[in-house]
């Protein structure tokens, strides 16, 4: 009967030290063109791969004209895709993973989307808007 506390207590220590909060780093880039709105929002856990998110919306006059169009970020980690199309509402979200020796977030990180579509191509700086440190809660 000891044992199966002693375990149960052990196996309850574990998950609570696996489920600690981590240091977390989180960066949001935004920009707004002619055609496009882009957002890149990276969040980084110290220690863990960063995840990027490219949130895109069309602003053009006709989004009909838009079809299967590729996109590229360039920032911790680059990512790209194609054949990607727009929503009835005309936005596109995608999320991509970044490797803990491609991620490192900083406030100088930078971030730039290049975009292909109906035959032409924009490239773009995103502009930093945050960078945020957030530390984990110790006071219990």
């Amino acid at each position: 009967m000891v044992w199966k506390r002693l375990v149960l207590v052990a196996l309850l220590f574990v998950v609570l030290v696996g489920c600690a909060p981590k240091d977390t780093k989180e960066l949001k880039f935004s920009k707004w063109t002619e055609n496009w709105s882009a957002t890149l929002i990276v969040r980084q856990t110290e220690g863990d791969d960063a995840t990027q998110t490219l949130k895109l919306q069309y602003t053009g006059s006709d989004m009909d004209e838009v079809g299967a169009f590729s996109y590229r970020v360039d920032s911790v980690g680059n990512f790209e895709g194609s054949d990607a199309t727009l929503s009835e509402e005309g936005t596109f979200e995608v999320s991509s993973e970044a490797s803990a020796t491609d991620a490192k977030v900083t406030k100088d990180t930078e971030a730039e989307v290049t975009l292909d579509w109906n035959g032409e191509t924009v490239t773009f700086p995103l502009d930093r808007n945050y960078y945020m440190e957030m530390k984990p809660n110790n006071n219990g």
